[in-house]
């Protein structure tokens, strides 16, 4: 499995965690499972920090998906809930049913109605 992480302005990939950036200086950190496995439900969590570094929660996210190159989404309708630190969440129940080049698009609403979307690609 590899992982490309397609973003505006930072890309850093260390084991489970993806670090994303939009051009306001906000950033995504995605915990990923070590192994992304076909057919299999997932749970992953995110974070969003600010330009100041601290972490922040968003007033409205959602998070969409699939694979660009077959034009279709997720074959899942996963859930987000809130985890028990501000601004992380969890997504629970997601699963990719083909190998193949896969995104994940996460759009957060700040509390200001700033909209900060971040892009995360890999191949499984």
């Amino acid at each position: 499995m590899s992982l490309v992480v397609a973003t505006t302005l930072l890309t850093i990939i260390s084991s489970q965690e993806i670090v994303t950036a939009d051009d306001s200086g906000w950033t995504s950190v995605a915990y990923s499972p070590v192994e992304i496995s076909i057919n299999q439900f997932h749970s992953w969590e995110f974070e969003f920090i600010n330009g100041d570094g601290a972490t922040q929660p968003c007033a409205q996210l959602t998070i969409n998906g699939g694979m660009p190159s077959h034009n279709h989404g997720l074959p899942t309708e996963p859930a987000i809930t809130p985890a028990t630190n501000k601004g992380r969440y969890v997504l629970e129940g997601i699963k990719f049913h083909m190998p193949g080049t896969w995104q994940l698009v996460l759009n957060c609403e700040d509390n200001e109605r700033n909209k900060h979307d971040f892009t995360i690609t890999f191949d499984i």
